[in-house]
């Protein structure tokens, strides 16, 4: 998703929404699996994944408001546990 989150599009997406992808890549940011170098793997890649979904908002002014609290309320507490749990 980082590499799509980089293409610049000839024509804007209106109905193009995120917030699918805000939860999932936020629910892997809470990852709890056993091994814990897979744990680490899965809450990377959801960090990774919630830093493409806020490059792809910022740069399509047509698309929903990444800033808002719905899309909030889910990226800082996952970004928050990482920090805490490192």
């Amino acid at each position: 998703f980082v590499r799509f989150a980089n293409i610049e599009e000839d024509t804007p997406s209106y109905h193009t929404r995120y917030d699918f992808f805000v939860s999932k890549y936020s629910a892997m940011c809470h990852a709890n699996h056993d091994d814990l170098g897979v744990r680490k793997q899965i809450r990377l890649a959801g960090i990774q994944g919630l830093q493409g979904v806020v490059r792809k908002t910022l740069s399509d002014d047509l698309v929903e408001n990444i800033w808002e609290s719905v899309h909030m309320d889910k990226i800082v507490p996952s970004l928050l546990y990482n920090m805490q749990n490192s």
